[in-house]
C-alpha cells in the first residue's frame, strides 16, 4: 500500500530528544529509542491504509510521556528505595538485637539481587555511592549477625560498583572499606573469634580486588598499610591443604597477577620472594588449568618488571621441571590435556624468551 509523505513530514518534525529528556535514572538511549519507536508507529499508522502524517499535540505527547514513564523504571529512585529497605528491614532490626526471619531474609536477597542487576550500569553505580548507598552496604557486611548470604550480597554489590569505577573507589577509600574487607580475609584471633565460611571470603575477596586494582593509592594501602600480599600468600598457600578453596585461590592470583603488573617497586620489596614462592608450590600441586594460567602469568608480570634473573636463580630448576612437563603435556593422546600443556607451554616460552 502506498505511504503518502511520511519519510519527508517525519524528517522535518523529527522528535527532538531534548524537548523530552530521559527522567532521572532512565538511560537516555533506551528512551530516546522508545521515543523513535512511538513516533514512527504513529506515522506509519497500522499499515491497512494510506496515513497522513501529522503533528503530535502537546497534549498527546504530554500522555506519551506520562504513559512511557510508568512502563520504564528510575532505577535511581529504585536503587533508593532498595536502600531504605535494606536499613529499615536489615539495619535497624539487627542492631536492635532483632534476628530476621527467613521470609525477611529471601524478602531482602530479591531486593539486593535487583540492586545488583542496576549496578552493573556503571552510570548508576555512580549514581548509587552519590545516594549514600554504599554506607549501609559496608555495615551489612561487616555485621556478624547479618544473615551470610545478604553479607555476600553486600559484598557483591560494592565490587560491582567499585570495578574501573575511580569515582566509587575514592568514596570507597573515605569510606574506610578496605580495612573491613582485608579483615574478612585475614584469620581471625581470640577465642571469640569467628573464621568466615569460605564462600564469605571469596565475595570479599572480590570486593577487594574491584576496589584495588587500577588505583593507585588502593593498591598501595592494600599492599603496605594492611599487609595485602600475605594475606594472598596465605590463601595461595592453603591450596596445598586438603581443604583449600580453588574459587579462593584464584581470585588471590588475578589479584597478585594484576599487582605485580602495576605496583612500584617498593611494594615487591621483601615481599616478591615469598610470594614467588607461594606461586611456584602452588603450580607443584594445582590441576586446576585456570589457576595454572593465571599462576604462570602472576610469574610472567614479574619476570617483564626485570625480575627475570633472580626468579631464575630461585626457582630455575622448579620451572624447568614445568617446561619439561608441559611439552610432554603437549603431546598427550588425550586432545584436552594436550592442548592445556600447549597453551601452558606458550606462557613459558614467553617467559623464558622475556628480556
Amino acid at each position: 500500500l502506498p505511504r503518502i509523505g511520511i519519510e519527508s513530514d517525519f524528517t522535518k518534525e523529527k522528535f527532538s530528544t531534548q524537548k523530552m529528556a530521559a527522567p532521572t535514572g532512565v538511560d537516555p538511549a533506551m528512551w530516546a529509542a522508545l521515543l523513535r519507536w512511538s513516533m514512527k508507529c504513529q506515522a506509519d499508522g497500522d499499515g491497512t491504509a494510506p496515513t497522513d502524517f501529522k503533528k503530535m499535540s502537546k497534549e498527546d505527547r504530554d500522555f506519551l510521556e506520562e504513559v512511557m514513564k510508568e512502563g520504564i523504571v528510575d532505577h535511581v529512585k529504585r536503587s533508593a528505595e532498595i536502600v531504605d529497605e535494606l536499613k529499615n528491614k536489615c539495619i535497624s532490626p539487627i542492631s536492635e538485637g532483632n534476628p530476621l526471619t527467613d521470609e525477611a531474609c529471601e524478602e531482602l536477597e530479591i531486593m539486593m539481587e535487583e540492586l545488583q542487576d542496576i549496578v552493573e550500569q556503571i552510570d548508576f553505580a555512580k549514581a548509587l555511592v552519590q545516594i549514600g548507598g554504599m554506607p549501609p552496604l559496608i555495615e551489612m557486611a561487616n555485621e556478624t549477625n547479618v544473615p551470610e548470604i545478604l553479607r555476600m550480597y553486600a559484598l557483591a554489590i560494592i565490587a560491582t560498583t567499585a570495578q574501573n569505577n575511580p569515582y566509587a573507589q575514592d568514596a570507597l577509600l573515605g569510606m574506610g572499606a578496605l580495612p573491613i574487607f582485608v579483615a574478612l580475609l585475614a584469620p581471625q584471633e581470640g577465642e571469640a573469634a569467628v573464621t568466615p565460611s569460605s564462600k564469605l571470603r571469596q565475595k570479599a575477596l572480590y570486593a577487594t580486588s574491584c576496589l584495588v586494582r587500577s588505583h593507585a593509592r588502593a593498591e598501595a594501602s592494600f599492599c603496605v598499610d594492611l599487609g595485602g600480599f600475605g594475606i594472598l600468600m596465605t590463601i595461595i598457600s592453603a591450596g596445598k591443604q586438603p581443604d583449600g578453596n580453588t574459587q579462593l585461590e584464584r581470585r588471590a592470583t588475578f589479584l597478585t597477577n594484576a599487582l605485580f603488573s602495576s605496583v612500584p617497586d617498593v611494594c615487591l620489596d621483601g615481599t616478591w620472594e615469598p610470594m614467588t614462592e607461594a606461586l611456584v608450590s602452588q603450580l607443584e600441586s594445582a590441576s586446576d588449568v585456570d589457576l595454572r594460567e593465571q599462576t604462570v602469568n602472576a610469574l610472567l608480570g614479574l619476570a617483564h618488571r626485570g625480575f627475570k634473573a633472580p626468579l631464575l636463580e630461585r626457582f630455575g630448576e622448579r620451572i624447568n621441571g614445568f617446561v619439561s612437563n608441559c611439552r610432554q603435556g603437549a603431546v598427550d593422546d588425550d586432545e584436552e590435556k594436550s592442548g592445556n600443556a600447549a597453551a601452558e607451554l606458550r606462557l613459558w616460552e614467553e617467559f623464558l624468551s622475556c628480556v
